[in-house]
């Protein structure tokens, strides 16, 4: 169920047209998710604080 929620969230942009992917929005966690800089550092599932890299 959570996983349903964070990908509606993520493919609002595309579905609005702004971008063609998630990746693309720079406001969005995907960019995290897939291994590239985001604008804030975000900690997933099993992860502890002290993993995630704050840049």
């Amino acid at each position: 169920m959570a996983t349903q929620k964070v990908e509606y969230i993520h493919y609002n942009p595309v579905k609005a047209g702004f971008v063609d992917s998630p990746r693309d929005w720079r406001y969005l966690s995907a960019r995290n998710y897939a291994e590239q800089e985001g604008l804030i550092p975000v900690q997933r599932f099993g992860e502890k604080m002290a993993d995630v890299v704050v840049i």
